[in-house]
């Protein structure tokens, strides 16, 4: 079974005035992931998980978790996913003020999003490839904005990196 994904905002945290509600149907913020996948990432944080039980479970667009392990309560994406999920959250991070990435998201207020080292990295290891490119090319079309770092993903370091 297919979901739609919101990477960049934790369910039920659609913010508090108008711009920020616009959040949860922001194309750039929705990715097609299956059901147990999309179950599973929750509200959990990106980070790495160094576990040869998810090293192989890419699925179609996000990978299939074994669902039975809480993975203390992170939520990892394989390979070429990585940099891609980084700047939705990035881009999510700059568009609406409700949203706040940090490298300490259990000490932080609500809509905390994170790992912030660990995306820094993903944004680096897995560059821009011609999928996202043309994911960007698609949204602006319909949505009529583009995400700033999938165009210039050096930007990501002049503002998170210091």
């Amino acid at each position: 079974m297919w979901a739609a994904s919101h990477l960049g905002l934790p369910d039920g945290e659609d913010g508090h005035d108008d711009r920020e509600k616009g959040a949860q149907s922001d194309l750039h913020n929705l990715r097609v992931a299956c059901g147990s996948s999309n179950n599973y990432h929750s509200n959990r944080y990106f980070a790495d998980q160094d576990s040869a039980e998810t090293a192989d479970k890419e699925g179609y667009f996000f990978p299939n978790v074994d669902t039975s392990d809480n993975l203390s309560g992170i939520h990892e994406y394989q390979g070429d996913w990585r940099g891609d999920t980084a700047r939705i959250v990035f881009y999510m991070a700059t568009m609406y003020d409700n949203l706040n990435v940090t490298d300490t998201p259990d000490d932080s207020p609500a809509n905390s999003m994170g790992l912030l080292f660990v995306l820094l990295k993903w944004n680096t290891e897995d560059p821009v490839d011609a999928f996202e490119r043309q994911r960007n090319e698609r949204i602006f079309e319909y949505q009529g904005n583009r995400n700033p770092f999938i165009d210039h993903p050096e930007l990501v370091n002049k503002i998170w990196n210091k």
